[in-house]
């Protein structure tokens, strides 16, 4: 998996629920065969964060950052927009 910062989005954190104790930035990644949301968001964010990370709450900010996008169905050699979570 190839990472990229994407210096136009992810300036400033996305805080889409305001019960949640992450916020996240936006991180660009070159997606591989067999890479899926999750296994994406698990491995560019931290053992802690990682931890604290909710199935439903992951892909629902995957479609904020990607709205026109399966998240079911990610192509492969495409980038994507994923969540990179930071603690609030």
């Amino acid at each position: 998996m190839s990472v990229y910062k994407d210096l136009t989005v992810g300036l400033n954190p996305i805080q889409p629920n305001k019960d949640s104790l992450l916020s996240f930035t936006a991180v660009q990644v070159l997606v591989d065969e067999d890479d899926t949301v999750l296994s994406v968001i698990r491995n560019i964010n931290d053992e802690k964060n990682s931890a604290t990370i909710k199935e439903k709450m992951a892909i629902n900010d995957f479609k904020i950052l990607n709205p026109h996008v399966n998240p079911r169905e990610l192509k492969k050699n495409m980038y994507y927009y994923f969540p990179l979570y930071t603690q609030k």
